[in-house]
């Protein structure tokens, strides 16, 4: 379908797009699969999707903004969409078939995935690598998700923070639910120090929190890019959510 960028959140990474249809569609800059940055008043080719949102749009493609002339013609040169990225064409094509490369486009930042689940509370006694500590099976069905769609996967710790899968974890009994707002925003700071410690880059990674709002909350204002898959969904429905999330991945 086509339609037009309306609305783009630069520091944030997602818009809006009126589709030929005058639907209004929920797009995030990891659904562009063209190499140009989302600006408004885009004209674009997208398909139609749906999400925990409501309307969005995938595999969106952005027209280019041509001003130039074909060097055989003179007719406006028009952008057109090859196999792999668009090119431009002479606006006369049949009669003229000049064609010139696409250059100087600016490009949306290429993300790095980053998944982060939570912790639980059901835990063995004693001290364990963090992958072994949690016996839920809750925490085991997120973990499982998560390393299919990242190599690169952390845990939310109530008392820890961000961990690694192999850090080595004495057993605690920190309620994360239980915490006031102030105890969450110094829980999200550290989260935060202890990212970039990682070499985690915040303004360039794309983090899916497979967690509850009391873990995922406190650390919005410290990422750009996240999609949050619990998001309004009951404990009951988040195998389902996970098995969704799975397939609009291709796996």
């Amino acid at each position: 379908m086509k339609g037009r960028i309306t609305k783009y959140i630069d520091d944030r990474g997602f818009g809006f797009i009126k589709g030929s249809d005058e639907i209004d569609r929920f797009f995030h800059i990891k659904d562009v699969k063209s190499e140009l940055k989302p600006e408004v008043g885009n004209s674009v080719e997208f398909t139609p999707s749906k999400n925990d949102k409501g309307e969005a749009a995938r595999d969106v493609f952005i027209q280019p903004k041509v001003t130039e002339s074909c060097g055989l013609c003179g007719s406006l040169m028009v952008a057109r969409k090859g196999s792999h990225s668009y090119f431009l064409g002479c606006s006369s094509y049949p009669k003229c078939k000049g064609t010139k490369p696409l250059t100087n486009i600016e490009k949306p930042p290429k993300l790095k995935t980053v998944v982060l689940i939570s912790c639980t509370g059901e835990q063995r006694p004693g001290r364990w690598k963090a992958t072994e500590l949690y016996e839920s099976n809750s925490f085991n069905e997120n973990l499982a998700c998560a390393k299919i769609l990242s190599d690169e996967v952390y845990i939310l710790s109530s008392a820890k923070g961000l961990i690694e899968l192999d850090t080595e974890v004495e057993n605690y009994n920190v309620d994360q639910s239980a915490k006031t707002d102030k105890e969450l925003d110094v829980w999200g700071a550290m989260v935060a120090e202890q990212m970039k410690e990682q070499g985690i880059d915040v303004d360039n990674s794309d983090f899916i929190i497979l967690a509850w709002r009391h873990f995922y909350k406190p650390l919005l204002k410290y990422i750009k890019f996240y999609e949050l898959p619990f998001y309004k969904v009951s404990p009951q429905d988040k195998s389902s959510k996970l098995k969704e999330l799975l397939k609009e991945r291709g796996v």
